[in-house]
């Protein structure tokens, strides 16, 4: 065909859309030498150049043009079809047709979309690969021509990155791009219910609700987990988007029935997601996120549930760690009817790093001591534990927090022999010990003693999952104004509560009995013998 300047602008066209849709910072080039040059630092990927027209080249024009070498000579025939079926290639009989056509036209983001599409699926296995050095890809030895560029067919795989939509290159003319990134993030949240929290959630535009990093909690309380993925920034680039929440939870937590867990986008009740718990494990599938849902690259979805703490909690470190991760389209140039029949869904799929929460609970060690010397321990006293509103007692069994109960519906609490009462799976914050019965021979307290747990743990998003001890950093008790020791390390908080003895009384056969018989024998002695000298007295 003749000289055709025009087809330089379907190549401004097609690098226009590469620079929309690529997955990262990129910049792409080429020069003279038969050479193409992507300055990319992540080293995952493997690019690939393949000649889709060849001719003469002359500055940016090329004439005389024949399908290039990365054009599978068999499916030729295949490839003109599905190009004819884009709208204004109907009478296009060969590869000068198209690139008349191309010259012809100006071409907006969907058509070069489509043409990229369907070249793409008709490629030979004769490429040119790229070589990684010094943060970039280096594509050498390639011929003059028209080349399409993209990411192998086997790279990215489970890697948190995405492909880069195809780029139309010609040899001789130097391009630079700036794409932009093209791959989801997700985050995991817990709720902090007792404590302020400095920041909130990446994700969360709200103040006033306390997501966080790090809690703790009772045992047997529900726990209020929330998940936030983003969209990529290039999700209008896919016809189709696979798109799944991979949650896991302790086994210390009991988990959900799925028809409680509650899917919305940017806060509306979401379509098409199907929910499954196998065990610890959440997964939330979206086969394709596109279809019955308006999302746009600002789109949040989000999965919320509870989960409760159970009685096998670890007390103290390193608590109870939970993560989720997701998987993802990470292709753009994968076409899909939607339908879900063979064939549908597409292979390449990225994955994220995952995102933790922990979860904390603590334990209560009470000691009962003489009030006068605080090394004898005293049996047989009995308490009941209180919440810091001082209306609902605690249910405890085999030394474990159970629930909150009704006033006198609690469980007694007993010293043993060597004085001591515990009560594992307790939250940081205020509880009150009421003694329902002093041990034999000391007073019975006449009032609650305040006991109050500070954790200090993470409260500004911030931990970073590496180590459960820099999400708990110190631990305190105090009993009636009376500091403790506490560990974080075991998570036991231990107080000493003291009985003074009571008054003591003289017993039947004491001598306090005696005194009383020996005097008042005297008295009757004494006033005998006053009654004996009056009556001699009057007598003379």
């Amino acid at each position: 065909m003749k000289n055709t300047r025009k087809f330089a602008a379907f190549v401004a066209s097609f690098l226009a859309v590469a620079c929309m849709a690529a997955p990262m910072a990129t910049s792409f080039s080429a020069d003279a030498e038969g050479s193409i040059t992507i300055a990319n630092s992540a080293a995952n990927h493997t690019y690939e150049a393949y000649q889709i027209f060849d001719g003469d080249l002359s500055g940016n024009v090329l004439s005389n043009v024949i399908w290039g070498s990365g054009i599978d000579s068999t499916k030729t025939d295949a490839l003109m079809t599905e190009i004819r079926a884009i709208e204004g290639f109907t009478d296009c009989a060969d590869a000068a047709a198209v690139a008349e056509k191309l010259a012809g036209n100006e071409f907006d983001a969907e058509v070069t979309q489509k043409f990229a599409s369907v070249v793409g699926k008709h490629l030979s296995n004769t490429k040119t690969a790229s070589t990684f050095a010094d943060g970039k890809y280096t594509i050498s030895g390639v011929d003059d021509g028209y080349y399409l560029v993209k990411d192998s067919d086997d790279s990215l795989v489970d890697k948190h990155d995405a492909k880069t939509r195809y780029i139309v290159q010609v040899l001789g003319t130097k391009t630079d791009i700036t794409p932009k990134s093209s791959f989801p993030t997700v985050e995991k949240k817990v709720l902090e219910d007792d404590k302020e929290v400095t920041g909130k959630p990446t994700y969360d535009a709200k103040t006033t609700e306390k997501w966080n990093d790090v809690a703790d909690y009772c045992i047997g309380e529900a726990v209020p987990f929330k998940l936030y993925g983003t969209m990529p920034s290039t999700i209008g680039d896919y016809s189709k988007y696979k798109y799944v929440f991979h949650d896991t939870l302790a086994p210390q937590f009991t988990a959900p029935d799925n028809t409680a867990v509650t899917v919305k986008i940017d806060g509306e009740a979401a379509n098409g997601a199907t929910v499954e718990i196998d065990g610890q494990n959440i997964t939330v599938t979206f086969a394709d996120i596109k279809n019955g849902n308006t999302v746009t690259a600002d789109s949040i979805v989000t999965v919320e549930y509870s989960a409760v703490l159970n009685s096998d909690a670890v007390i103290g470190l390193n608590g109870q760690e939970n993560k989720v991760y997701l998987t993802y389209s990470n292709n753009p140039n994968w076409v899909g009817d939607g339908t879900g029949g063979p064939g549908d869904t597409p292979k390449d799929e990225g994955q994220t790093p995952k995102d933790a929460v922990i979860v904390f609970t603590y334990e209560l060690d009470t000691t009962k001591v003489d009030g006068v010397d605080d090394t004898k321990k005293l049996s047989d006293a009995s308490f009941k534990l209180m919440n810091e509103a001082k209306d609902k007692e605690a249910e405890v069994k085999d030394g474990k927090f159970v629930k909150w109960v009704d006033i006198d519906a609690g469980t007694t609490l007993t010293s043993d022999a060597d004085g001591l009462f515990k009560v594992a799976g307790l939250d940081d914050g205020t509880y009150y010990l009421k003694e329902t019965k002093a041990p034999a021979g000391y007073n019975l307290l006449s009032a609650p003693v305040k006991v109050v747990i500070t954790a200090t743990t993470v409260n500004d998003q911030n931990w970073g999952m590496t180590d459960a001890a820099d999400a708990l950093t110190k631990l305190d008790v105090t009993a009636g104004g009376k500091a403790g020791t506490a560990d974080t390390a075991t998570g036991i908080a231990s107080i000493t509560i003291a009985n003074n003895a009571g008054s003591t009384l003289p017993s039947t056969g004491g001598i306090g009995t005696t005194i009383f018989y020996v005097a008042g024998g005297a008295l009757v002695v004494g006033a005998g013998v006053l009654l004996v000298s009056k009556k001699r007295m009057a007598n003379k």
